[in-house]
């Protein structure tokens, strides 16, 4: 987040009713910042109106990680264990969190968290495709890795075990934004949690490493309140506007 914006939690802490003049200035003149709050809105009535208390839980334990360790789901009763840890990173602390499979467990995700420039093709080939746009001035590619190579995709992606993915997104402009991966099963995983970026190119927050038994979903992209409508609904066609990515295990 650059400067002239308040950051993620402070917006949060506006929309919940926290006293801060300045910042209650700046929404009321930030046209972007306005619509982030708005999000917020929307995404806390939808909440209310579909959530199940399966959800509510979901929601509370997926909060809680972010101050300690909790348990969370995915593929076929898989349950992570999720770590927090420091790393420093060129002056700065980079906070890493990380999905430990329990083993014998098939279909695993692990994601580190870091935000880095843009791969290099590492030992091996890489295919470059042009990037997908939307409506609103951002694009959308898929970095896979895979033995050492990386190789930049657009469109549905086949993995095998031990890939990994990773979402790029490029952005025009200041905007609200949030994406996920939906397994088949109606599991849910973030990959960049909802928040007001600025202008530029960046990485996910989280990647996807795919155990022995690859699941099929989809990778949904877009605005918050169109993302939680889908990781409420378990629907990849809930919400218009977004970029949904299918990804699946390849075919032998």
């Amino acid at each position: 987040m650059s400067a002239e914006h308040p950051s993620a939690r402070t917006l949060e802490a506006h929309f919940a009713g926290e006293p801060d003049a300045a910042t209650e200035a700046h929404v009321a003149a930030c046209e972007a910042c306005a619509a982030f709050v708005a999000s917020l809105k929307q995404g806390s009535a939808d909440f209310l109106r579909a959530a199940s208390a399966d959800d509510f839980i979901d929601a509370t334990l997926r909060k809680a990680s972010r101050e300690r360790p909790s348990v969370v789901p995915f593929e076929r009763v898989l349950r992570a264990r999720i770590y927090w840890g420091l790393a420093p990173l060129a002056a700065a602390a980079l906070l890493l969190l990380v999905f430990r499979p329990q083993s014998g467990v098939p279909g695993a995700f692990d994601v580190p968290s870091q935000r880095a420039s843009s791969p290099s093709a590492g030992g091996g080939t890489s295919s470059v495709i042009p990037e997908t746009t939307f409506k609103g001035g951002f694009a959308v590619a898929l970095i896979r890795e895979r033995g050492g190579a990386q190789q930049r995709v657009v469109g549905p992606v086949e993995v095998v075990p031990q890939d990994r993915l990773r979402l790029e997104v490029a952005l025009e402009g200041p905007t609200p934004l949030a994406a996920g991966a939906l397994a088949e099963d109606g599991t849910w995983v973030p990959l960049i949690e909802a928040s007001l970026f600025d202008g530029g190119t960046f990485f996910s927050e989280f990647s996807l490493r795919f155990d022995d038994a690859p699941p099929s979903g989809h990778i949904v992209v877009g605005a918050p309140e169109a993302v939680a409508r889908v990781r409420l609904s378990r629907n990849p066609a809930a919400a218009d506007g977004l970029r949904v990515i299918p990804f699946g295990a390849a075919r032998p």
